[in-house]
């Protein structure tokens, strides 16, 4: 996983392993992102300090696998999916890094028949006040945006 400057100078090298998938900027110097450090322990959700060799193991033991992540518009909470579970269902979970609170607030049916590169993975995101997420899904049969309430947990 590389950064650089908007006309592609200064590239950095943040993750210098095989594999970074999804990712997300926390703010201007720190990205989350789903990926592989030998020298840390393993594959987790890591936060990396952009130009500096930190990085620190988010939600070990907790979120377990690969999603699509970000952060919620106060920092405060981290909203990720993951891929479908053994009942097919997609979980969608919030995490709150300062004390570890995981809550999964749904978990969305995903037709077996849509896979590869038909699925349709949740791919959550905010509103831009923190109080809803928007999710895509085909649990009712279709492939529908869905808008989820979420001020009651965050607040």
């Amino acid at each position: 996983m590389f950064t650089a400057r908007p006309d592609g100078s200064s590239l950095y090298c943040v993750a210098k392993d095989d594999y970074v998938s999804h990712f997300a900027w926390r703010d201007e110097r720190h990205i989350l992102a789903w990926a592989l450090q030998r020298e840390a322990g393993g594959v987790f959700y890591y936060l990396f300090e952009d130009r500096a060799p930190e990085r620190e193991i988010v939600g070990q033991g907790v979120l377990t696998a690969d999603g699509h992540c970000s952060y919620s518009p106060d920092r405060r909470w981290i909203l990720t999916d993951t891929y479908p579970d053994a009942e097919d269902r997609r979980p969608l979970i919030l995490f709150r890094p300062d004390d570890g609170r995981c809550i999964t607030i749904g978990r969305f049916y995903s037709p077996p028949g849509l896979a590869e590169e038909i699925r349709c993975d949740l791919h959550p995101r905010w509103n831009r006040d923190g109080t809803r997420v928007c999710i895509d899904s085909a649990h009712e049969g279709q492939r529908q945006m869905y808008l989820i309430d979420v001020r009651d947990i965050v607040r």
